[in-house]
């Protein structure tokens, strides 16, 4: 199974991690503005976008699977940003290979979702995407993951980015929700900032504040006008916070231009 990838710029790295359903190219507003300084690669996960698919999907292999692009581009150690899903697999990496790992953005994800919870929602997402199929599917989630400022623009070319498969989708919705990451995070002794948008009805405040609280020393962060995907509708606050987690305190605003 071949993984796509992108890597653009040089200097320190940043590996972005997409979320479910999309992908890296739903880093377009991260890649422009941090290549001017940094060496920016994303993967195309399993199943996702221009990658190939071999199902079922896990966690654990996107994990590897994006060490594996690390080593392709050269990077032995780079700054992890990874929002929704690509948090999952940032928290396994640090599982994995956390010598690998210079510091952490987790945005708008959770480390467990209790079981009533979790069958709760997978039946209402399942049996929406059952009933109406992928293509129009991709719509509704593009316009259910953004906030209630996001423009036509933005949503129209989220759900251009939305390329799975129904069955790749179904497979990586049940890995996410049956992670249990709350072990994995009081080992890690890097620069982390947590990161939720404040309409993000996925993923909302209690779960960000579970993830902070049991990181020594972690940062939470609330997003303004930023859905379950907050770092597209309000990308200057998003990128700031990617760049004052990189320097490691506080940083100026980020110039959108």
């Amino acid at each position: 199974m071949s993984i796509h990838y992108y890597s653009e710029g040089t200097g320190e790295a940043i590996l972005f991690l997409h979320s479910l359903g999309t992908s890296g190219e739903v880093w377009e507003e991260q890649f422009r503005q941090f290549k001017q300084d940094y060496q920016v690669i994303a993967l195309d996960f399993n199943g996702h976008g221009q990658s190939g698919a071999s199902l079922p999907f896990t966690i654990e292999e996107a994990a590897r699977d994006a060490l594996r692009v690390l080593d392709q581009v050269g990077v032995a150690k780079a700054h992890i940003v990874g929002i929704s899903m690509g948090g999952h697999v940032a928290m396994e990496m640090v599982k994995q290979a956390p010598e690998r790992i210079h510091s952490m953005v987790l945005a708008d994800t959770w480390a467990y979702m209790e079981p009533a919870i979790r069958e709760e929602r997978t039946k209402l997402r399942m049996g929406r995407l059952r009933e109406i199929g992928m293509e129009e599917f991709s719509g509704e989630l593009a316009k259910n993951s953004l906030a209630a400022c996001a423009t036509t623009v933005q949503v129209n070319r989220l759900d251009s980015i939305i390329q799975c498969t129904a069955e790749t989708y179904e497979s990586a919705w049940g890995a996410v929700h049956g992670v249990d990451s709350r072990e994995i995070l009081p080992t890690i002794q890097v620069p982390v900032t947590v990161l939720v948008g404040d309409e993000d009805k996925s993923t909302p405040l209690p779960y960000a504040q579970e993830i902070a609280g049991a990181i020594p020393g972690s940062v939470l962060e609330v997003v303004p006008n930023g859905g379950h995907l907050s770092h597209i509708t309000n990308p200057e606050f998003f990128n700031t916070q990617i760049m004052q987690t990189i320097k490691g305190g506080k940083a100026d605003a980020v110039n959108l231009g």
